[in-house]
């Protein structure tokens, strides 16, 4: 049953009547390789109820990209998504926040991870700095998004939000510059510093410990991972099986003084689990994204809003990039879910065209 589910999974979308063009049919072929790959690690694994477990999501999660990926045609779309998007993740920065203030409260990385991306790379992609209105939510949201990071004392994502913002307005910025660039520009990357000396996180120099690879002791123990997962993928180019990371880091014979599940590092727990076609997986993932990059930089000209889908998209990828080496994005449910949201909502920006745009303009 377990085999013959990419199939199954073929059948069902194409009779369901959905298009086999463009970058939907590469979702599918993707899907396909990734299920039917997976499946066959179930002749060498060990683990099996986890197996069934990761199995049954890595299905959900590829049928919601997918829904996803096709849900989202025109622009009016996009402000609608981007809406919602923006919407609920200040809801969870504040919440966070709030919890925050609570002795007893637990922190949850991937809450920082969403504040991240809808509360800072969305808004400061459609920046618009002739517009005060525009100015003025920039700033608010990005407040909120770094309320929402420092409250669950994520180090990376406090360090990708401060280079979201250099990248934003030093590599991604407008054309015509004043004093008011400059104003906005100040306000924006010093907001997150106020912030950080008014809640006083635990760590005093977190910028400077996420790079700290020599006294950080929780650096040294994702090198660690690292090395272990290199040595367990070089011994095992198959893969030990799909949904073996927690067997294989929890063991006796793991490298670090502490257990953990899987390597934080998405990378390295896809090329343990399904080895070398892990890693094919994993940078076509990407390879999809650069090819949205490339046709919206394409088609965006000088109609604001291609604009914005080009800068909103640049940032987006390099959230998801970089993040997945600070982190497993393929562990954690919920996590898994958030990025998978991601990655379609930057497959959905290339059913965009042009002669849309224009009209919407």
């Amino acid at each position: 049953m377990i085999a013959v589910t990419p199939i199954i999974y073929f059948k069902i979308l194409t009779n369901n009547g959905l298009k086999l063009t463009g970058l939907t049919k590469k979702i599918i072929y993707l899907s396909i390789v990734w299920l039917g790959y997976s499946a066959s690690t179930l002749l060498w694994l060990d683990d099996l109820p986890r197996f069934m477990t990761e199995y049954i999501q890595l299905i959900l999660l590829l049928l919601l990209t997918l829904a996803l990926v096709n849900s989202i045609n025109t622009l009016d779309d996009v402000k609608s998504t981007n809406f919602f998007l923006i919407f609920s993740g200040c809801l969870v920065s504040l919440k966070s926040f709030y919890e925050s203030l609570s002795a007893d409260y637990t922190e949850i990385n991937y809450y920082a991870f969403i504040s991240l991306v809808t509360c800072i790379a969305i808004p400061i992609s459609y920046l618009n700095f002739r517009s005060t209105k525009s100015v003025l939510l920039a700033i608010l949201f990005v407040s909120i998004g770094f309320l929402g990071i420092v409250a669950n004392e994520s180090r990376a994502s406090t360090l990708l939000g401060v280079l979201l913002l250099v990248v934003r307005f030093f590599y991604l910025f407008d054309t015509r510059k004043g004093m008011k660039w400059i104003i906005v520009s100040v306000v924006l990357l010093i907001a997150p510093i106020g912030i950080f000396r008014y809640y006083n996180m635990n760590d005093e120099n977190i910028l400077k410990s996420v790079l700290d690879v020599e006294r950080n002791y929780s650096n040294l123990e994702r090198l660690a991972l690292i090395n272990q997962s290199i040595d367990t993928y070089k011994s095992n180019l198959l893969g030990v099986g799909y949904g073996s990371t927690n067997a294989v880091f929890m063991s006796a014979a793991s490298y670090t003084e502490l257990n953990y599940p899987h390597p934080h590092n998405s990378l390295a727990h896809i090329a343990v689990e399904i080895g070398t076609v892990g890693i094919l997986i994993f940078v076509y993932l990407f390879y999809l994204c650069i090819k949205v990059i490339l046709y919206l930089n394409k088609i965006k000209d000088n109609l604001t809003e291609l604009n914005s889908l080009y800068k909103v998209s640049i940032c987006i990828v390099m959230v998801l990039f970089l993040f997945s080496f600070l982190d497993d994005m393929f562990f954690n449910g919920m996590f898994n879910f958030y990025c998978m949201m991601f990655f379609a909502y930057i497959y959905s920006l290339s059913n965009i065209n042009q002669k849309s745009a224009q009209h919407v303009a």
